[in-house]
């Protein structure tokens, strides 16, 4: 009885110590695979580094732990220059989990720097509601980016306004209000003035050469018109006479195209100017700087 026992006891052991090392194997090999996956990661080869984190969310019994592979793979497309497969990634942690604050920050940051500022703000509607405190000030801080930079300065400087992060937002207010007294060239003036005077328009625009050349060339192409005619050149008088329209056409059309120009580039050097306060915010919420 006692030897029986005493079997069993041994039989056990052995069955427990293999178990055991059974468990330690893997647990050692987790280890490893979590290591080479975030060695691959900090190398910045990302691609090999997608797989590893991919072969990892298989074995993970953690819901904490699968969130962290997840969101390594997100950020190793977004690094890739792979940003519409980056949404889609993070758009899996906010199925998962939909007060994300970091995923939910990046789609909408990564729709704002594919200028799909419609689509960043949509996106947002639907989410901010999981969301208080500072990390809903920060989401709505990169939506009235999104309005400043869709032409509405009126609805950001009100979301700014209504923003309880004082100091950045009284940073930004202060940017959208130099925007509004910048002397902002107006396209259908400029259209008007090449129209009453070769090359006006563009020296409202400040652009000299343009309008020198413009107003030689027109010239030019006027005088040949004219003196084709009056010396009976038919032929001429036509051909210089649709190189003149085509001409004085075309800078008509180009002065305005190029106040829509300059007026775009005021528009985005100001969405810059308030996308390195939000930079800041990124930092105090726990997002991490690309």
């Amino acid at each position: 009885m006692m030897k029986s026992i005493i079997i069993n006891l041994l039989l056990l052991t052995v069955v427990f110590t293999q178990n055991t090392n059974k468990t330690v194997l893997t647990i050692e090999k987790k280890l490893q695979d979590d290591m080479l996956a975030n060695k691959l990661f900090d190398e910045r080869k990302f691609q090999l580094a997608i797989i590893e984190f991919e072969r990892l969310k298989l074995s993970v019994d953690d819901i904490n732990k699968f969130k962290v592979y997840q969101q390594k793979i997100a950020e190793s497309y977004l690094k890739r220059g792979e940003r519409i497969e980056a949404i889609n990634e993070y758009r899996k942690l906010t199925n998962i989990d939909s007060a994300h604050f970091i995923s939910t920050f990046k789609i909408a940051n990564i729709y704002q720097d594919l200028y799909y500022f419609y689509e960043s703000n949509q996106f947002l509607d639907k989410v901010n509601k999981n969301f208080k405190g500072s990390q809903l000030d920060t989401l709505e801080f990169l939506k009235a980016i999104n309005y400043f930079a869709l032409n509405k300065p009126d609805s950001a400087l009100s979301m700014f306004q209504n923003n309880t992060l004082i100091q950045e937002s009284s940073k930004a207010i202060s940017i959208i209000n130099d925007y509004n007294n910048m002397n902002k060239k107006n396209p259908k003036t400029a259209s008007y003035l090449n129209t009453i005077f070769p090359g006006a328009g563009y020296l409202y625009l400040d652009l000299i050469q343009t309008a020198v050349a413009t107003f030689f060339v027109e010239a030019l192409f006027g005088y040949a018109t004219i003196a084709s005619a009056n010396n009976g050149y038919t032929f001429g008088s036509i051909f210089g006479g649709i190189l003149f329209s085509g001409f004085y056409i075309g800078s008509i059309y180009g002065a305005s195209q190029q106040a829509v120009k300059k007026r775009n580039l005021l528009l985005n050097d100001t969405v810059i100017a308030l996308k390195i306060i939000l930079r800041g915010l990124q930092s105090k919420d726990g997002v991490v700087n690309e």
